[in-house]
């Protein structure tokens, strides 16, 4: 995965492929307040 997330970040543009690749789902609360739930662990990409 981390590889992948390096390939798309040579692009420089944000796409709804890669937005769908990476993000499970994105919570938005009464308040306003976004919660953006990843499909991977933050650890996964340090490690990799």
């Amino acid at each position: 995965m981390k590889k992948e997330l390096k390939q798309f970040m040579k692009l420089g543009e944000l796409t709804p492929e890669m937005v769908y690749r990476f993000i499970d789902k994105v919570e938005v609360k009464a308040d306003g307040a976004v919660n953006i739930h990843y499909k991977f662990a933050a650890t996964a990409l340090l490690t990799a």
